[in-house]
């Protein structure tokens, strides 16, 4: 017996879900960096590449936190 699947156009992967997205996303903007870290740490299971001669950047206390 053959099954066919109706076309869905919500369906767009896992990295379309939106757990991941949540997951892999600031608290007021999505992230694409944090989402490519994540998915090399948990779906590809390789490293991180080192990144050299880049000053380290000045986090914002509380950001996205609201007051």
């Amino acid at each position: 017996m053959k099954l066919t699947a109706g076309r869905d156009d919500a369906r767009f992967g896992l990295l379309g879900k939106g757990a991941v997205l949540m997951v892999t996303s600031h608290v007021d903007r999505t992230s694409p960096v944090v989402r490519g870290k994540w998915v090399l740490d948990n779906l590809l299971s390789a490293p991180w590449p080192p990144i050299r001669h880049v000053p380290p950047l000045n986090e914002i206390p509380n950001r996205g936190v609201a007051s």
